[in-house]
């Protein structure tokens, strides 16, 4: 595959934080100020926001605020990770880092998200209540972030999910009139936005990609898939998982595809199969990108399709490998005339 053409096209900047460190980063703030009295002072100013703003499109983005902090709170106070993580005392100091910075800057309001809502109209890219608190503190929690991979080592991934499971309020689009949650740029390639199926993209652009012959079993239709990929439900997710694995020759000899057993990645399998994603795409992300997915070389490639997706609006739901990126490039670029 061709790094530095899709780069080109994408006209990334290297050195900005990947979004798949984002993803992550974004919920390590999250754990860092759920050991204060950070979350009630948001709860208290959400809640005056949406129950008293003089303006209805900021009382319906505080409300969906809100329902991100309370969510996030019953989550972590049921885990028995996150309770046994509290007591290590590294982490409580640099959580500590961290809230000392948000609350010295909530001198200028950074706690009271219903100020945020008052400038929707414009920001254009999806975020949540955690994304506008990691950019006050960047540092800081790379710092965590860094320290908690070194204290899990290769479960971390798998610690982090149970603690706070990535699909636990993702972003939201505040300008969306519903303001419903959104599987969204920030998470691109893990997106659970199903309706960004390959057809979609197919249509889009004029490629011819889209795999309509999976299999699914009695039991598991399409749309109970669909919503078994939405739920934080990780026994059905497995489950489902091995049922449609079973049914599906072309998954079931792909390498090392029976022995997944992160919960994030086998969501991500089944989101691509519900897509339609060609069978070789699946391939190249369970045997070449999830072996390498932190290299240097794999980031940059996943931020291309990332950037490559918002430049272009197009729905590039899933990472493609091998000659189907070079399709899709191909494509873009006879449609946009970018690439001379």
């Amino acid at each position: 595959m061709d790094t530095k053409r899709l780069q080109e096209l994408a006209g990334i900047i290297l050195n900005e934080v990947s979004e798949t460190d984002m993803k992550k980063l974004r919920r390590i703030v999250i754990l860092a100020i759920f050991s204060s009295d950070i979350p009630a002072q948001l709860k208290k100013d959400l809640n005056a926001g949406a129950s008293g703003a003089p303006d209805s499109g900021v009382r319906k983005v505080t409300k969906v605020f809100l329902d991100q902090v309370l969510k996030d709170e019953e989550t972590l106070n049921a885990s028995p990770e996150y309770q046994e993580l509290k007591q290590d005392p590294e982490f409580q100091k640099l959580s500590q880092t961290i809230v000392s910075i948000l609350n010295r800057d909530n001198k200028a309001g950074l706690l009271d998200m219903s100020n945020i809502a008052f400038t929707t109209s414009n920001i254009s890219k999806p975020f949540s209540y955690s994304v506008l608190l990691y950019h006050a503190v960047e540092t800081e929690a790379s710092k965590l972030l860094s320290y908690l991979q070194t204290k899990y080592k290769d479960d971390f991934r798998k610690v982090l999910s149970k603690m706070l499971p990535s699909q636990s309020r993702p972003a939201v689009r505040p300008t969306r009139e519903n303001l419903d949650e959104l599987s969204n740029e920030e998470e691109f390639n893990f997106s659970k936005d199903l309706d960004d199926t390959v057809e979609r993209l197919d249509s889009q652009i004029g490629t011819n990609l889209a795999f309509k012959n999976y299999v699914f079993p009695t039991g598991y239709p399409e749309d109970r898939v669909k919503k078994i990929i939405r739920s934080e439900n990780s026994k059905d997710k497995l489950e489902a998982f091995y049922y449609i694995i079973s049914v599906n020759t072309k998954l079931k000899d792909i390498s090392g595809i029976k022995n997944i057993t992160d919960i994030n990645n086998i969501n991500d399998i089944l989101a691509f199969v519900v897509k339609h994603v060609p069978p070789e795409d699946i391939k190249f992300y369970v045997e070449e990108f999830i072996p390498k997915e932190k290299s240097d070389k794999a980031q940059a490639y996943e931020k291309s399709f990332s950037a490559m997706r918002l430049r272009f609006t197009v729905g590039i739901g899933w990472l493609p490998g091998g000659s189907n990126t070079m399709k899709i490039i191909d494509a873009i670029n006879r449609k946009n005339d970018m690439i001379k």
